[in-house]
């Protein structure tokens, strides 16, 4: 009889581990996708079975959902459902990394119809490709030959620590717009005349910027417009000056108007500024990363090469 009871115990021990191990993997997550990236001339596909996503927009990390799968094999390099969208057409990739892990809107490649407030400033995703290309408002960007020429002869009579000084400033302009512009939402809560982010222009020090959120604020307007004057006195090229002018009445509309447009004008500014004219993006940005488009985008708003 003890020999019956010990076998029966023995069964049940079996026969509970294995309903345990059942339900751990009824409970188990789905197996990740594993994808790929394409190289394209302009930018980094990603490719999932037939279809291929492009880059798109910067989008709030907000809006990622389901994790999709893994781009080769890496289990930083995530790609998710988008908020709202069929994954058959819309993904959002992200790499994780702890600095700075934006969200990048992929569109498949062959998908013409964009959901509503939705909109791409990348020459790849433009509806009618050829018209785009045969139009006057086509934007090239400058070479990299054309960038070196150009940078010698605006920086030419600067002194060696003026040109260092104003090569920072404006990096460092031009991340902190960029930072904010792909992750933090910045110009859809500009586009409120209200909104409490409007205090980064408005005001310097302790700053509200959300409900019950304050954060420090080292430059508000008035500094920036101080600053930008200040770098002006070195230069004797007068067409980098007048970059810096319209710099300069940008903000000045932007505190006076709370008008978002000014704002974005600001940021293509320091962008062109600091990828095309006083580095070369593509080469000494690209190499850092694995999606270059934002480096490789040029909006055109230099009066340098105009």
């Amino acid at each position: 009889m003890k020999k019956k009871l010990v076998f029966l115990t023995l069964i049940i021990s079996l026969l509970s581990g294995i309903c345990a191990c059942a339900d751990q993997e009824s409970n188990s997550p789905e197996v990740l996708q594993d994808l790929s990236y394409a190289e394209r001339e302009d930018y980094v596909a990603v490719v999932w079975d037939e279809r291929v996503y492009v880059p798109f927009c910067a989008v709030d990390n907000s809006l990622r959902e389901k994790q999709i799968g893994i781009v080769n094999g890496d289990e930083n390099d995530k790609v998710y459902e988008a908020a709202g969208l069929p994954s058959e057409e819309w993904i959002i990739a992200c790499y994780v990394s702890g600095m700075m892990d934006g969200s990048m809107l992929m569109k498949e490649e062959n998908v013409k119809e964009i959901p509503n407030g939705l909109k791409s400033e990348y020459t790849w995703n433009q509806e009618n490709f050829e018209d785009v290309e045969n139009s006057e408002e086509v934007i090239t960007a400058p070479s990299r030959e054309e960038v070196l020429a150009m940078r010698a002869r605006v920086l030419d009579g600067m002194s060696d620590e003026a040109v260092e000084r104003l090569k920072e400033n404006i990096k460092i302009a031009n991340q902190t717009m960029e930072k904010a512009y792909m992750y933090d939402n910045l110009f859809k809560r500009l586009s409120d005349a209200d909104d409490l982010y409007w205090n980064y222009i408005d005001q310097k020090g302790d700053i509200q910027i959300g409900d019950s959120v304050t954060t420090y604020n080292r430059f508000d307007a008035d500094n920036f417009i101080a600053l930008m004057e200040e770098m002006k006195i070195s230069m004797e090229n007068e067409m980098l000056k007048a970059d810096f002018d319209n710099l300069i009445d940008n903000m000045e509309q932007a505190k006076e108007t709370h008008d978002v447009e000014y704002i974005k004008q600001i940021y293509y500014i320091l962008h062109d500024m600091d990828y095309f004219l006083l580095r070369y993006g593509p080469e000494d940005v690209g190499k850092y990363t694995k999606d270059t488009s934002t480096v490789s985008t040029y909006y055109g708003s230099l009066k340098v090469y105009k």
